[in-house]
C-alpha cells in the first residue's frame, strides 16, 4: 500500500478525529524531476527522460490536447507557482500519523517497477 493511501485509510478510520483538519504530508527527500526519472531509469533499465517545459509551452500541450483554457492555466499555476518560492520543507506528518518512515523514492520505484516497465 502507498503511503498516501495509507494515510487516507487512517482519514477514513478515524473521520471524526481528522475531519476539518489540513495536512502537508512529504517525503524524507526533496528531489526535482530530472532526479527521479533518472533514479527510475537506473533501477529499471527504462527509457524514461525528463525534458522541461516552459509555462506558455504546458498551457499550449494542455490546450492542444483539448483541455479548457482556465483547466490548464489553473494547472500551470498549481505545477509553475511552487518553483518560485525555493526548495520545500519536509515534514514529519507521515512518520507522526502512522509511526514508520514514509517511503523513499527508490523504495517506491523498486516496488513498482512492472508499472514503469510495462509497455501500452
Amino acid at each position: 500500500i502507498g503511503n498516501i493511501a495509507e494515510l487516507c485509510a487512517i482519514f477514513l478510520r478515524d473521520f471524526e478525529k481528522h475531519k476539518n483538519r489540513a495536512y502537508v504530508v512529504t517525503g524524507r527527500e526533496n528531489l526535482d524531476f530530472a532526479h527521479v526519472a533518472g533514479r527510475i531509469r537506473e533501477l529499471t533499465g527504462g527509457g524514461i527522460s525528463y525534458e522541461p517545459i516552459s509555462p506558455v509551452g504546458y498551457i499550449l500541450h494542455r490546450l492542444r490536447r483539448k483541455s479548457p483554457l482556465g483547466m490548464a492555466l489553473v494547472t500551470c499555476a498549481l505545477h509553475f507557482l511552487p518553483r518560485l518560492q525555493g526548495e520545500p520543507g519536509k515534514t514529519e506528518t507521515y512518520k507522526d500519523l502512522t509511526g514508520k518512515d514514509p517511503t523513499t523514492i527508490d523504495e517506491f520505484i523498486k516496488e513498482n517497477r512492472e508499472v514503469f516497465t510495462k509497455r501500452a
